[in-house]
C-alpha cells in the first residue's frame, strides 16, 4: 500500500516545522543522556530509564511515520536526523551506566529499537538502519575480544609515579569487579577522602560502566599508597578497560607552610599574617588549627584554610604532611566561589609534634599534578573468583612520620 501524501496546501505549512521539529529532538536528547546518567546512585532510576527508553521508541517510531508522508528531500532530512538523534538516544539508555548491567532491559528494549530500524528501511531512511546496526556491531565485536595475557601486577609509569595493578576479584554475586592498586612516587598519591582519584571504566570505550574509588581498605607506606576500585562489568562482556588519574605532590608547591601544633584540646588562632603565603598568583592564609579529639585512639587535628587563585577543592591542591609520608584526610568540607575558596580539613596525628608541613598549589601545578594510568582488556571474571597477589601481605609497613 501506497505511504499517504500530505496535501499541497499543508505539506508546506508541515515542512516549515521539520527544523523546528529537529531542534525539539536535539533538545530532547541532551535532556534525556543526561538524565540516563545521574550523579546519585543509578539502581533508583532503572524504573525511570525503563520508561525513558520506551519514550525515545516511541518517538523514533512516530518521525519514521510522519517522514513516510513526504516525497521531498528538504523535510525527510530534517525528519531524518531527529529519528537520528531519539535512536541514539534510546541505544544510550539500553547501553547505559549500570543500565548495561541489567539482564532485563535487552530483551524488553533492543527487539523494539530493531522493529523502529525495520520500519526505517520501509520508508526510504535506511541510513538509520546501517548507523543502528553499526552501533551495535561495534558493541558486539568489543564484548567478545578477549581479555589481555599480561600476569599480574602489571605496572605503568608516568613520570616519577607508578601505578600497579596488583589484583583483580569479581563479587560472589557477580555484581561487580575489585581492583586493587598500589601507587608509588616520592609522595603518597592518595591520603584519604580529599585525595579521592579519579576513575573510569568501559566496555572497549564505547560502553561506560559504573566504577568508584575505594578507600575503605585505603593505607599508606613510605612514597606510595593502596586503594582499590570498584567496576561494574557486565556478564555479556569477556573484558573491560580501567582509567585511572591519580596526583603526585610537586618538589617546589606554590605556597608552603608550617603550622603549630596545638596542645590536646586546644585551639591555635595565628596573628594576622603569621600562617599565610603568597607565589605563583596564590594567595593562601591558614585561619586556625584546633585539637579535634582522639577518635578510637588516634588524634585528629582540624586544619581552616582559605585561598585566592586556586581551588582548593582539587583533590591535588593540598598536601598536609612531609613528602612521603603525607597524614591521612578523615574529613573534608569546603565551599568555592570566584573570589576565594574555604576549605575545612581533619586529618590524623599519628604522633606527637609541634609542627606540620601544609603544602597548596596553583592552578597550573594542579593541572600538572594528575597522571592518568589506562589498564585495557582486564579480565571479566567469573562471580568469586580472583587473579593476584593480595597486596596487604606484600606492602612496607606503615609511616608514622608525617610531618
Amino acid at each position: 500500500m501506497e505511504d499517504e501524501e500530505l496535501r499541497p496546501e499543508s505539506a508546506g505549512c508541515a515542512a516549515q516545522l521539520t527544523p523546528l521539529a529537529a531542534l525539539a529532538a536535539l533538545v530532547w536528547s541532551v535532556w534525556s543522556i543526561a538524565a540516563a546518567f545521574p550523579v546519585s546512585d543509578p539502581d533508583h532510576f532503572t524504573g525511570f530509564r525503563y520508561g525513558l527508553g520506551l519514550t525515545n521508541v516511541a518517538l523514533l517510531t512516530g518521525v519514521l511515520r510522519w517522514s513516510s508522508r513526504y516525497r521531498g528531500r528538504g523535510p525527510r532530512i530534517w525528519l531524518g536526523i531527529c529519528a537520528g538523534l531519539f535512536l541514539i538516544c534510546g541505544l544510550c539508555v539500553v547501553l547505559g551506566e549500570q543500565l548495561a548491567h541489567s539482564q532485563t532491559l535487552w530483551p524488553v528494549l533492543l527487539p523494539l529499537i530493531g522493529v523502529a530500524t525495520a520500519l526505517a528501511w520501509r520508508v526510504r531512511q535506511r541510513w538509520l538502519t546501517v548507523l543502528a546496526a553499526g552501533i551495535v556491531l561495534a558493541v558486539a565485536v568489543v564484548a567478545v575480544m578477549p581479555p589481555g595475557h599480561a600476569a599480574l601486577p602489571i605496572t605503568r609509569r608516568s613520570g616519577q609515579l607508578s601505578l600497579s595493578l596488583a589484583g583483580l576479584s569479581a563479587s560472589e554475586y557477580g555484581v561487580s569487579d575489585h581492583v586493587t592498586l598500589v601507587a608509588h612516587g616520592w609522595s603518597a598519591p592518595i591520603r584519604g577522602i580529599q585525595s579521592r582519584p579519579r576513575v573510569r571504566s568501559t566496555v572497549g570505550g564505547l560502553v561506560p560502566l559504573s566504577a568508584r574509588a575505594d578507600l575503605v581498605h585505603f593505607r599508606t607506606f613510605d612514597g606510595g599508597s593502596m586503594f582499590g576500585v570498584w567496576t561494574a562489568a557486565p556478564d555479556w562482556t569477556r573484558s573491560f578497560d580501567l582509567e585511572v588519574s591519580v596526583p603526585e605532590r610537586p618538589r617546589n608547591p606554590a605556597v608552603s607552610l608550617e603550622v603549630s601544633v596545638p596542645a590536646p584540646g586546644k585551639v591555635v588562632v595565628p596573628e594576622p599574617g603569621a600562617w599565610s603565603g603568597l607565589g605563583d598568583g596564590v594567595s593562601v592564609a591558614i585561619r586556625r588549627v584546633s585539637d579535634a579529639g582522639r577518635p578510637e585512639g588516634s588524634r585528629q587535628l582540624e586544619l581552616e584554610l582559605v585561598a585566592r587563585g586556586t581551588d582548593l577543592m582539587d583533590p591535588a591542591a593540598v598536601w598536609v604532611g612531609r613528602p612521603g609520608a603525607e597524614l591521612i584526610t578523615v574529613g573534608f568540607n569546603g565551599t568555592g566561589t570566584p573570589e576565594q575558596d574555604d576549605l575545612t580539613l581533619t586529618v590524623e596525628l599519628p604522633d606527637e609534634r609541634e609542627t606540620i608541613r601544609v603544602d597548596i598549589l596553583s592552578p597550573r601545578q594542579i593541572r600538572e599534578a594528575w597522571h592518568t594510568f589506562r589498564f585495557p582488556r582486564l579480565p571479566n571474571l567469573p562471580p568469586g573468583e580472583s587473579i593476584g597477589e593480595p597486596p596487604m601481605a606484600v606492602l612496607p609497613e606503615e609511616t608514622g612520620d608525617g610531618g
